[in-house]
């Protein structure tokens, strides 16, 4: 059985990802900044880990035993920029096989203007 971690889990795409690889019989492992946020993961019976998305540390302990992890945080430019390489660097050392991220339009403000792509620069 494949495990997948989530980190974003209780975010809106994250949460949905929980939902849908679990109904695929993946075993889903819901990563949440904190305790509070386990109220918006579509289930409590879930093995969630609390990591903050800064914490290579405790990235690298929830993310232990995971054959895959999903990238899915979203936040400030900061946040969004910040999170990637403790997340890609603790999944490295606890020998996760593949690192998924996920990115949407948001990295480019609430308002894009027109003519935004993927190869426009980030906010």
């Amino acid at each position: 059985m494949t495990t997948v971690g989530i980190v974003g889990a209780s975010g809106f795409i994250g949460r949905r990802t929980v939902e849908l690889l679990d109904q695929h019989g993946f075993t889903v492992r819901p990563i949440i900044r904190t305790q509070a946020s386990a109220s918006r993961l579509p289930s409590q019976d879930y093995d969630y880990r609390i990591a903050n998305a800064f914490d290579r540390s405790a990235l690298q302990k929830a993310f232990q035993g995971c054959d895959v992890v999903i990238h899915s945080v979203l936040g400030s430019a900061g946040l969004i920029r910040g999170a990637i390489a403790p997340a890609y660097q603790a999944a490295q050392a606890a020998g996760v096989r593949r690192f998924i991220y996920l990115s949407t339009m948001c990295v480019h403000g609430q308002a894009p203007v027109p003519g935004t792509d993927e190869s426009s620069p980030l906010i």
